[in-house]
């Protein structure tokens, strides 16, 4: 059973990874001025958001945790579960993350209240945000340039990938392959010059077909946690015509040490059942919810 402090870690780090590979995957919305490859371009324009419209989804999650030997751990009710939850931006806040099954087996009522529960809690803190960045900017006299702002909770865009400095990498028949160096992200601890970004775009359609980030080198990110390998690869895939391709997966593997011990992670996410939807947030003009929060849209 890993002790209390593992599993802070493997939850931090489980966070880590997962904010990282969507902030990668969906931060391209604002490119940088000069010249950007056309195809690149192209593929990923076709992710701006379209008068509200998002994708309703059903998301299976398989994680993994084994030790130095391959052996899987376990640890009581904080081990590594299976779930498939349906996800629906359409839907009241309440109804917008629903658990569909865990380990197999019919979602608890607890769970299903839990989430509820996260999704009420996580729009209450969108709009105590969305109201306090108002406020501040009525104060400082001055508000904050349209251009500026996310199309979600009215924060300020997130940092451009510099598209002007793609790089080709790869080339055949069927598609290429970009390198593009991160942007430098102030509120974040990891250098991002330690981190290898490729997208690949799929030329007949003018599609981004995947996205894979991998670190360079080792890295701390605590005192006593050390991630000494990390890759996340995301694959897209048009699930309909004339429409913005979905990610259809995402796979991340790390191998850290915590403790002086070393431990293997493997988390792996699949979506399916897509359906075009109308955001609820956008229905109703507002511009804050769980889903935004939350990066599932």
């Amino acid at each position: 059973m890993a002790p209390p402090q593992l599993r802070k870690k493997r939850v931090i780090l489980g966070s880590r990874i997962c904010l990282l590979s969507l902030f990668i995957t969906f931060c391209w919305s604002a490119p940088a001025r000069g010249e950007v490859p056309t195809l690149l371009k192209q593929a990923l324009e076709e992710f701006k958001e379209t008068d509200g419209l998002c994708w309703a989804y059903t998301e299976t999650r398989l994680p993994s945790l084994v030790d130095a030997k391959g052996e899987p751990i376990k640890s009581g009710k904080h081990k590594m579960e299976v779930s498939k939850t349906r996800i629906d931006p359409s839907k009241t806040y309440d109804e917008q993350f629903v658990p569909l099954a865990v380990d197999g087996q019919p979602p608890s009522a607890k769970r299903v209240e839990e989430c509820r529960k996260m999704c009420e809690n996580a729009a209450k803190n969108a709009e105590r945000r969305a109201l306090a960045e108002a406020k501040k900017a009525e104060q400082e006299g001055a508000e904050e340039p349209a251009e500026k702002k996310e199309s979600h909770g009215g924060k300020t865009a997130k940092p451009a990938l510099d598209l002007e400095h793609a790089v080709v990498v790869a080339d055949d028949p069927l598609s290429i392959t970009y390198q593009l160096p991160l942007p430098d992200v102030k509120k974040e601890k990891f250098d991002p010059k330690n981190f290898e970004l490729l997208i690949r775009v799929n030329k007949e359609q003018h599609m981004v077909e995947s996205v894979h980030l991998q670190m360079k080198k080792s890295m701390r990110v605590k005192l006593i946690v050390k991630i000494r390998a990390m890759e996340v690869n995301a694959d897209f895939r048009r699930v309909q015509p004339n429409l913005p391709p979905a990610m259809v997966s995402i796979k991340a593997t790390v191998d850290c040490s915590a403790f002086f011990k070393t431990f293997n992670m493997v988390y792996v996410c699949t979506n399916d059942d897509y359906v075009r939807v109308k955001s609820y947030d956008k229905r109703f003009r507002v511009n804050s919810g769980p889903l935004q929060l939350l990066n599932f849209q």
